[in-house]
């Protein structure tokens, strides 16, 4: 304390030391502040308050003592002169640590440790200097305050200006306390603000320096610029050239500061230090450089920055820092000293959140382009913010607009919640971290500040992004509504947000909104309605849980009206109420807290509330009054009776109970809304009533509720009805084109309508009135929709039509005049009305249009009038060339009727028939014998067909087919000559074989006709029924005669005789029902063998073997009749047969020589010579041969000639010659034959010499669902070796045609050069085929053990389609039927390899042929499948069929004799160039004109009686099935395009080919869902990603039970029925989804066939995709592709215009969710419904018959194929019936897919937590951290 009372303190105390320290001593302190000398005072205070001893003592003895200041000072001396008198530290120690000696006083002593410490002190702050910020920042929570404080307050590490600025202040006090060091040597990393700086600055010499220049070194280096001399070291050439800086440089008055920039990648430490030298020689020299600065500024690579980068010396007045920035910030950008002050001084400074918040702000400006460039926004449906921009100035200033507002500056505030303090801090620890393990390239203060920055930008893109979901920021953007905006901003505070880290990742751009239908005017209406929604499904849940206990209904602020509508709303709604508030008060779901306080506080949002409510889910704009309205006549008038709360509750179960009703009546009802908006405006102010209004008077008039189908029936027709006659007929008068405009757009309306409300109209219930205008408008429509464009003749007859209509059967009132309007009067009044001149196809489909609205399926939309009018123009039917007769004498307008009578085509009259006869009528029963038909329709076609004549005497019917044949004798009978008769007769035939026919024996059909003959003989029957049941008899019969055919070829292919009953033989001869000798009967019998038996061959086989049948001796009758007709042979190459020709004499030479070489007798020696010289002599003498006009070589003909003489000759006639086989090796060495033609040869030669291989018939893979166990030898057989060596005496002839086709397949190979056709390497050399491409094959792959294996892409499923659907999409030169003829060889060759071959099986295993395929067994088996099919799905006899082959042999032995054919493929074009050659050369020419060919050459074809049987199979009614038509499509496909070209009837035959995926997926997809989302909600979090593998389904359906038991039956159920649908859907698919039938391909695909045994992981969705898991979502996505397939093929430009009279405007999508059976295109049948029976009937409905009443499906003998159904209006049928207004399905995966939760995942890489804005923050782990439950474990 000082004499006058002031204190000194330890600053004054400091300064005075150390001004004695550099005065007396010599010290070079460098100037502190006062700042800086208060913080090292207060440090070296606690310091020494912790000391304790001398210290202590010395304190005591000054304490409260009076010193001057001179007394002070002289005590500094003393203990200034203590310090150089000391003695060495280790002499003498005291417990301080201090070296004192005696002498010295208190004073003088306590001195002397403040000054140690001192030195200390400025010793560390100079080492202090060096240490980087992230080396700080890591051992702070080690040092003390005192380090920080100086780092960040008093020394500059962050700007080379304030360091520079800090040294020349201090200068200008250099006189004081203090020196100014004048050399810096700063330590930086190499940044872009480095590389900026000019390479030379200050300099006279340089003129190229600019403005921009000059700012940067102003913001960099100094504000003077002027005082600034800058230099790169770089840019200096040499040390002279250094020298003239420095000397430029002294020289220059005004210049202070001397910057020379040196990069340390380029400059070694020793040129550094010479430069160091130069600078300290100039300043010894100059005196006036002594008081200028310089800067030596090294900056280093990161790849050095890391190590020992240069020497630091204090020495020779350098000072040296370290600079982690040298740029500073711009005013308001983060100050980087700022922020390690409030990350690592939080305790005592207060302004952090202001810094933040004023730093976050600052960035505002530069952030709006760049959110702007990540946010895509746009939408149709969008307003305000999200309209579509004109460009990208418009799209940045509404994202300024948006974010320098109130949302901007809430943004921020939500931002600034991430830098806390701490948060601040741990940044700053990792940031150090980082760059401590050597991975950061930049500094700690660019990665701090690019990551506040970066991270900013993402948070304002991410938050903008989610927050504009749904449109929502369209509600704030434009918003001037107070309440709006601050429940906008109020929720935007809730919105979850994502962790800080997370925010570095979100740096993608993020695509356009999603549409909707309309943009929101509530603030975050679809969040919020989600969480109500999901209060409500919980409150679901816990009602079916039966967890809710008995609850008070609602009160009612209004005592009057009613409740809501049942009970399950009430007991919802309440309970729904009930857990709203509970939520409340617990302060769960704050954003429903803050929407009810807002709809409390300002009634006006409810409104908002509401129109987005509804408009949402019932998808309309909000401008759509109509929709609104009729919502709120619908149930919302219920709601002005609750309380707001209770409103908002009763609003969301209200709707969700009803929706779907209520979006059905919506989309019923809005085309009539749609239309009257757009009626002329005349017409709009004559219509008195809405529609709304009207229909609510309806409503009150039936006293019902929306729900009636009647009253909604009724009302859209009485619109549609009200919209013409104002609409369209008024005002076409007056304004021609208006009036024709109209009428296209009532038309549009009618057809929407109509199509929205197609079950309705099948109502029967519907007034005679609106009948009637029903009626009418119907025709009108039908006129409308005759042509793809209305057109001005068509919108004529349209409205002459309705008018005459109106006119003569509705009063001026539109009240009709009689009890309906039905068929007649409507097209009567069509013909007065028509033009003469009008297209007859419009007329006929008109008619067919007609009949199927008033006859459409389910319907009983007809009347009895209806009935009678349809029955009567069938029987009027004449043949075409009867109307041409009639009319053309006649006048137009007399004509037209009778030529109305023509469109009714055999098929159509057959199909309406049957739709009438079958329709149900209340709950009548079939009342016939049959069970067939129900009561008034036959009541009517019997009336129809005795009106004329009405005998007493009523016989048999009689088929018309019997009436064709001269041969049989036919009693005349009038009444059932009559065309309804015969068509009566065809559906019941139809009905029969349809419904019975398939399970009905012979037995049964005996048994029927004694019960229709019983009927019959009943006296109450009048002769209408006895009639009818006369002809029912007789389809009877006929069904009789043809299980007696089936009978009887069974027993034929098994060669056994049979006794027949007397009961079966009765049919064939009672004449009562049409038998007897000679009688038709018998001709039907061997009609239906022919069929059965395939074929001529096999009837002549059958009638002639002995005793076949004793009963029925009209069969001897014919045998006799066909015993001149010889069996010949149409298997054999066309030169064996022929009589002449060089071919024909060679062959016939050597099968004379060679059968006399394998006789035993002793001249064999000569014949074998004779044998030889022969061929020689042949070879000699013709070098090439003719045949039709092609040569042919002769060695390759002699070989081929030489096998099938060896074939036919020998080996079927089972001639052994083994000398032969030695004589062919080695004596005739002049043929060539290669090693696997003598295997062959001498296999067939030598039977002993064949390779008989046994193997198992079952894979051995454990692919094969056969549980396969030891089999035994016995069981073990070679099926190849068993077709050539038979065990069986007696073959089936098929066996045996295929033997000889196979035969002739090798004879052609024979014949071919070496490596030419794929026949050689397929039979020779299987070698070769590895590792190429093969024809026949249906992937786009080599084969090989690497890709695929041949088997995987020829597999046929057993109809003869592809197995694999995906086939169809593969470019192929083939059609289905020339994939068979391909094949067959293909694989027929590998057969007789492997039979001959020692080789082949070696070859061909795990080459060619899959390993796990028993290769004898597969081969074969494909073989004689391909065979079969050949004959089936081509229609062929098996005379057709052998001679299709041997045609196909010799046009393929013709063809390579002149051209040389590739046999080995290795790329994708040759092998389709090789299958476009096979299918237009070798099959197409083979098949077309086969049976011309073969009658012209087989007498047995030209037989009279296979004549008859050919006329009647062509007359006689047949019904064709889905197989036949398939491949009658196939075949049309074929003729009409090219290979791989677009088919026949694309969407037909894409219909027919997916049919049954479709109706199996279809049914399934439904499931699927369900299933899907059950274990997504159900096992998420309790499955581990361990744990998902290990469990099989069963097993987790068995634990989930436990856990859920209130729902366990009906999950086992489901998952029943999901599995077993599933498989069938993966059956039909070829057994995987996927490619790839070999065994590495179906071990690697995701989906094969499920059991109870797949592990659960299978089904569940994961991140990787390629996991091979994720299998339902792949079916589910396969089904929709599927489904989307044929909907988007209708919706192609030319189809939609052909169909657009189908189709709707626009094409409904919908989610996978919400598909249901409605949606479906085809469906499994049901006990109810039966698509395919639906399709069936179509199908035959457009079948082109031969007669008037039918036709074949297959021609059993030798007629051309013919155009056999009407492919077009077939297509449009389906288009029509199956997929117009089927809705494209959204995809599988932005629609229900999502990764699936497991309980030990990071939740960072799954999908985030729901939050306001969409995706929002991760859920809480810790919220999921329990212990596993022990149901869910392994």
């Amino acid at each position: 304390v000082q004499p006058d009372g002031l204190r000194v303190g330890p600053t004054e105390l400091l300064v005075i030391l150390m001004e004695t320290l550099q005065n007396s001593a010599g010290f070079q302190f460098k100037r502190p502040s006062n700042e800086e000398l208060k913080s090292d005072a207060n440090y070296m205070l606690d310091h020494f308050a912790s000391l304790t001893g001398d210290f202590q003592g010395y304190a005591q003895a000054v304490i409260n003592k009076q010193y001057s200041s001179n007394e002070i000072e002289g005590y500094v001396k003393e203990a200034i002169n203590h310090l150089h008198l000391a003695p060495h530290p280790k002499d003498a120690k005291t417990d301080s640590g201090y070296v004192l000696v005696k002498g010295v006083s208190n004073e003088a002593c306590l001195i002397v440790m403040v000054t140690v410490q001192l030195l200390i002190m400025y010793m560390r702050k100079r080492l202090l200097q060096l240490v980087t910020a992230e080396a700080l920042t890591l051992a702070r929570r080690k040092l003390p305050h005192w380090f920080m404080d100086s780092y960040l307050s008093h020394q500059n590490h962050f700007s080379l200006k304030d360091l520079i600025d800090s040294t020349l202040r201090a200068s200008e006090d250099s006189k004081k306390l203090g020196t100014v060091p004048t050399k810096l040597i700063c330590f930086t990393r190499s940044t872009s603000a480095i590389h900026h700086l000019p390479a030379l600055y200050g300099s006279h010499a340089v003129n190229c320096i600019t403005d921009n220049h000059s700012e940067f070194i102003k913001d960099v280096v100094h504000e003077d610029v002027n005082q600034v001399y800058l230099c790169k070291l770089s840019g200096v050439q040499s040390e002279t050239a250094f020298k003239n800086h420095l000397q430029m440089f002294s020289e220059q008055e005004e210049k202070k500061i001397m910057i020379l920039i040196i990069s340390m990648q380029e400059t070694s430490k020793q040129m550094v230090n010479h430069i160091r030298i130069i600078i300290d020689q100039k300043i010894e020299e100059k005196s006036r450089s002594r008081n200028k600065l310089f800067v030596l500024l090294l900056h280093f690579p990161p790849s050095m920055f890391y190590n020992a980068c240069y020497p630091v010396l204090f020495l020779y007045g350098w000072d040296h820092h370290y600079l982690d920035s040298i740029q500073p910030e711009p005013e308001g950008i983060v100050d980087i000293r700022t922020w390690f002050r409030i990350a690592c001084q939080r305790s005592k400074l207060d302004d952090g959140q202001s810094f933040i918040m004023e730093a976050i702000k600052s960035m505002i400006p530069d952030s709006i382009s760049v959110v702007a460039s990540r946010v895509n926004i746009g939408s149709r449906n969008g307003g305000g913010f999200n309209s579509i921009p004109q460009n990208g100035t418009e799209r940045v200033s509404r994202f300024k607009r948006l974010l320098e507002g109130e949302m901007g500056q809430k943004l921020c505030k939500m931002y600034a919640t991430y830098w806390q303090p701490a948060g601040m801090a741990r940044n700053l620890e990792e940031t150090a971290q980082y760059a401590k393990n050597h991975k950061s390239t930049i500094s700690i203060t660019d990665s701090v500040k690019d990551f506040f920055k970066t991270a900013f930008h993402n948070f304002l893109a991410y938050m903008t992004y989610h927050t504009n979901q749904h449109l929502n920021l369209d509600v704030i953007y434009d918003c001037q509504d107070a309440p709006t905006k601050n429940l906008f901003l109020q929720l935007l505070e809730l919105v979850p947000i994502p962790k800080l880290l997370e925010l570095k990742a979100y740096n993608n751009t993020w695509a356009i909104q999603q549409t909707l239908h309309s943009k929101p005017s509530f603030p975050f209406f679809y969040k919020i309605c989600e969480i109500l929604d999901e209060m409500m499904e919980a409150c679901i849940e816990d009602i079916q849980k039966g967890n809710v206990p008995a609850v008070r209904p609602l009160k009612e602020t209004v005592n009057t009206g009613p409740q809501p509508v049942d009970s399950y709303k009430r007991v919802l709604s309440t309970a729904f109420l009930q857990q709203l508030s509970k939520n409340i008060e617990d302060g769960a779901n704050r954003e429903v807290c803050a929407v009810l306080q807002a709809l409390t506080d300002h009634r006006t949002l409810w409104d908002k509330y509401w129109k987005d409510f509804i408009s949402t889910k019932f998808h309309f704009p909000l401008d759509d009054t109509f929709t609104i309205e009729l919502v709120t006549f619908t149930f919302t008038r219920h709601l002005n009776k609750y309380s707001l709360q209770q409103k908002l509750v009763v609003l969301h179960c209200n709707v969700h109970i009803d929706q779907i009703h209520l979006a059905k009546l919506i989309s019923t009802l809005r085309p009539l809304q749609q239309l009257e908006s757009q009626l002329h405006p005349e017409a709009q102010a004559s219509i008195e009533l809405s529609p709304v209004d009207r229909l609510k008077e309806m409503v009150e008039m039936k006293s019902c509720t929306l729900d009636d189908a009647t009253v909604l029936c009724q009302f859209i027709v009485d619109r549609l009805f009200l919209s013409f006659t104002t609409g369209c007929l008024k005002h076409e008068s007056t304004l021609q084109y208006a009036g024709n405009k109209q009428l296209i757009i009532w038309y549009q309306a009618y057809r929407n309508a109509t199509q929205q409300s197609s079950a309705l109209f099948q109502t029967s219930n519907m007034e005679s009135g609106y009948r009637a205008k029903q009626n009418v408008l119907h025709a009108i429509f039908l006129v409308l929709q005759m042509r793809p464009e209305i057109d001005e003749d068509l919108s004529q007859v349209a409205l002459t039509l309705g008018e005459t209509l109106l006119k003569k059967y509705f009063t001026e009132t539109f009240d009709i005049k009689g009890a309906c309007l039905n068929l007649c009067e409507i097209t009567t009044t069509l013909c007065e009305v028509i033009p003469p001149n009008f297209p007859k196809e419009d007329i006929s489909n008109y008619l067919e249009n007609l009949l199927n609205f008033f006859f459409f399926p389910g319907s009983t939309r007809f009347t009895e009038n209806d009935m009678k009018w349809f029955f009567n123009k069938v029987n009027e039917q004449r043949s075409m060339s009867q109307i041409s007769n009639l009319t053309q004498d006649l006048p137009v307008e007399e004509s037209r009727m009778p030529l109305f009578n023509t469109m009714f085509t055999p098929a159509m009259s057959r199909h309406f028939l049957c739709r009438i006869l079958t329709q149900k009528v209340g709950n009548e029963k079939p009342v016939n014998p049959l069970s067939v038909f129900y009561r008034l329709p036959r009541k009517h076609v019997a009336n129809i067909i005795l009106r004329r004549e009405r005998s007493d005497d009523l016989s048999i019917y009689m088929p018309k087919v019997y009436s064709e044949i001269p041969a049989i004798d036919v009693k005349k009978n009038e009444v059932m000559m009559q065309p309804l008769a015969d068509l009566y007769f065809v559906v019941v035939l139809e009905h029969l074989k349809d419904k019975k026919g398939s399970g009905m024996t012979l037995e049964g059909a005996l048994h029927t006709i004694k019960t229709v003959q019983d009927h019959l003989n009943n006296k109450r029957n009048d002769n209408h029924e006895k009639l009818l049941c006369l002809i029912e008899l007789q389809a009877v019969v006929q069904v009789a005669l043809e299980k007696i055919a089936e009978t009887l070829a069974k027993r034929q292919f098994r060669h056994t005789a049979m006794e027949l009953s007397p009961g079966i033989c009765t049919i064939v001869s009672d004449t009562f029902i049409g038998g007897g000798e000679n009688s038709g009967h018998e001709r039907i019998v061997l009609m239906h063998l022919l069929r059965e038996l395939k074929g001529p061959t096999r009837l002549l086989e059958f009638l002639n073997i002995p005793n076949m049948t004793t009963s029925l001796d009209f069969l001897d009758v014919y045998k006799d009749k066909l015993k001149s007709t010889a069996i010949e042979k149409v298997h054999l190459m066309p030169f064996v047969t022929q009589r002449e020709g060089q071919l024909t004499e060679i062959y016939i030479t050597l099968s004379r020589l060679i059968t006399a070489c394998c006789d035993s007798s002793e001249d064999q020696k000569t014949n074998e010579n004779n044998l030889i010289k022969n061929i020689q002599k042949i070879l000699k003498s013709h070098k090439e041969l003719t045949y039709d006009d092609v040569l042919v070589d002769t060695k390759q003909y002699l070989k081929m000639a030489i096998w099938l003489v060896v074939y036919y000759e020998l080996y079927c006639k089972k001639i052994c010659c083994p000398s032969l086989a030695i004589l062919l090796e080695t004596q005739l060495s002049e043929l060539d034959f290669t090693k696997e033609q003598l295997h062959i040869l001498t296999s067939f030669l030598v039977p002993n010499e064949m390779q008989k291989h046994l193997e198992s018939p079952f894979p051995t893979d454990e692919i094969s669902s056969i549980a396969r166990k030891a089999i035994p030898e016995s069981e073990l057989f070679d099926p190849i070796y068993d077709l050539f060596y038979p065990k069986d005496e007696i073959e089936d002839s098929s066996d045996i045609e295929l033997r000889h086709a196979l035969a002739n397949l090798v004879g052609v190979a024979f014949s071919v050069p070496k490596g030419s056709s794929h026949l050689w390497n397929f039979l020779f050399d299987q070698s070769k085929l590895e590792d190429t491409y093969l024809p026949g094959f249906m992937w786009s792959s080599k084969i090989s053990a690497q890709q695929m294996f041949f088997d995987s892409g020829i597999l046929l499923n057993e109809e003869g389609n592809y197995e694999d659907p995906d086939y169809r999409t593969h470019k192929s030169g083939l059609s289905l039927h020339s994939f068979y003829l391909m094949n067959w060889t293909s694989v027929g060759a590998l057969c007789i390899s492997l039979l001959t071959n020692p080789e082949a099986q070696d070859n061909i295993h795990n080459h060619i042929i899959s390993d796990w395929q028993p290769l004898r067994h597969f081969c074969f088996h494909y073989l004689k499948s391909i065979w079969s099919f050949m004959s089936v799905n081509l229609q062929f006899t098996e005379e057709e069929r052998s001679f299709f082959i041997v045609r196909s042999m010799d046009t393929l032995f013709k063809f390579c004799q002149t051209n040389n054919l590739k046999g080995t493929f290795y790329s994708r074009e040759d092998v389709l160039e090789y299958e476009t050659f096979w299918h237009s050369e070798i099959y197409e020419p083979s098949k077309l004109g086969l049976s011309n060919i073969l009658r012209q050459q087989y007498k047995f074809t030209r037989h009279p009686l296979f004549n008859e049987l050919k006329v009647m199979s062509t007359l006689y009614p047949s019904f064709p099935s889905e197989k036949d038509f398939y491949h009658n499509l196939v075949s049309l496909s074929e003729g009409r395009t090219t290979p791989g070209s677009t088919p026949f009837s694309p969407i037909l035959a894409q219909f027919v080919e997916d049919r049954h995926r479709l109706a199996v997926g279809s049914a399934l997809l439904p499931d699927l869902v369900e299933f899907y989302l059950w274990l997504d909600q159900r096992l998420a979090h309790l499955l581990s990603y361990e744990t998902a593998p290990k469990l099989t389904i069963k097993e987790i359906i068995l634990k989930a039970a436990n856990r859920f038991q209130y729902e366990a039956e009906s999950v086992k159920t489901l998952f029943n029925r999901m599995k077993d649908s599933l498989n069938e859907f993966i059956h039909l698919s070829g057994n995987v989804i996927g490619t790839g039938g070999c065994l590495r391909h179906r071990q690697e695909e995701k989906i094969t066939k499920i059991t109870d045994d797949t592990p659960v992981m299978r089904l569940l969705s994961t991140e990787d995709t390629h996991e091979g898991n994720d299998w339902l979502c792949i079916v589910m996505q396969n089904i929709v592709n599927l489904h989307n397939h044929l909907v988007s093929m209708v919706e192609h430009q030319g189809f939609r215009k052909k169909y657009r009279c189908w189709l709707p405007e626009t094409l409904p999508e919908i989610d996978v969710k919400a598909f249901s059976p409605s949606h479906a295109i085809y469906l499994k049948d049901t006990d109810d419904f039966s698509m395919s029976h639906l399709f069936v009937t179509i199908m035959r409905s457009r079948y082109q018959a031969y007669s008037s009443l039918a036709g074949p499906t297959t021609i059993p003998f030798n007629v051309e194929q013919t155009l056999q159904f009407d492919m077009e209006k077939l297509e449009g049928d389906v288009v029509r019936y199956f997929i117009a207004g089927k809705p494209h399905l959204k995809s599988v995966k932005e629609t229900i897919r999502r990764p699936f939760r497991f309980r030990n995942l990071e939740l960072s890489s799954q999908t985030p937590g729901t939050g306001l804005a969409g995706p929002g923050c991760p859920i809480d782990l810790a919220a999921l951290s329990q212990e596993l439950p022990s149901e869910f474990k392994v």
